[in-house]
């Protein structure tokens, strides 16, 4: 089941991807930065548009960092089976992969789209 969500995700994320790259963004660090950063910004840190129908899924992830106290480096371990049962920020990383894969859930944009500060920091 969860190789299958995996499998999913990165399906998705191949045809994508070459729309993304072209029409958001521009300049090979930005692109860099999509995959390599581990802050935590207003909206979608990485490849979903934040003012796009998955964006929301951002925002409750987002909450279910917080909530839990969770960091970037626990993607690490989200993939091995059945952690998901014993690590709660594996379960906001699952929760998350679900939202965005799943074909009849559009929850709509981000919360920063109408605030007008998505991408800025947290901090």
């Amino acid at each position: 089941m969860q190789l299958l969500g995996v499998l999913v995700f990165l399906a998705n994320l191949s045809l994508c991807m070459p729309h993304v790259r072209s029409t958001m963004h521009t300049s090979e660090q930005a692109w860099m930065r999509m995959f390599v950063q581990n802050r935590d910004n207003h909206g979608c840190d990485a490849i979903i548009p934040s003012c796009g129908p998955k964006g929301q899924c951002c925002d409750r992830h987002d909450e279910c960092y917080k909530r839990h106290g969770c960091r970037s480096n626990s993607w690490g371990w989200s993939w091995i089976p059945g952690v998901a049962l014993f690590d709660s920020c594996a379960r906001c990383n699952k929760a998350v992969l679900f939202c965005v894969t799943n074909i009849f859930v559009w929850p709509g944009p981000s919360e920063c789209c109408g605030n007008g500060n998505c991408g800025h920091s947290r901090q």
